[in-house]
């Protein structure tokens, strides 16, 4: 699979069954790049697919994620949707990596509000345990 990304010039990044497959620009790139880029991912997609159906593979589309990072002083690219196969995947706010939110500006704030929350909920729960204690173990 390795090979069908590389031959689209897209950079691409792996972990256990966990794929990303990603494309950089510079401030100065043109719309027409970006277009360019876009159906390159696509193309790229799609022979991935083929790949997979040919080693008895099956891809999962409601777990294919797409987002644009850049600076939120910048205006957004124009790609606000990829063709995945029969499907469309818009833009996402954000996705989650390895139980990281990244966000488009890569801010964290919505990674940072997810962390704080999942550490409230887990104190909450500490704290209906002391009646369950001794003193003892405690300490």
């Amino acid at each position: 699979m390795t090979l069908q990304v590389y031959a689209h010039g897209l950079n691409i990044h792996s972990y256990a069954d966990d794929t990303q497959i990603y494309i950089t620009f510079n401030k100065s790139c043109a719309n027409y790049d970006k277009i360019q880029s876009k159906l390159k991912i696509e193309a790229c997609i799609q022979d991935i697919k083929n790949w997979m159906i040919l080693n008895k593979l099956k891809m999962n589309n409601s777990k294919t994620d797409f987002i644009e990072i850049s600076s939120s002083y910048r205006p957004r690219p124009l790609i606000n949707a990829l063709a995945v196969l029969k499907d469309l995947v818009e833009c996402s706010a954000t996705v989650k990596n390895f139980d990281v939110v990244f966000d488009k500006s890569l801010s964290f704030l919505t990674h940072m509000t997810a962390t704080c929350k999942t550490a409230f909920f887990h104190l909450r729960d500490i704290s209906k345990t002391p009646h369950f204690l001794t003193l003892e173990t405690t300490n």
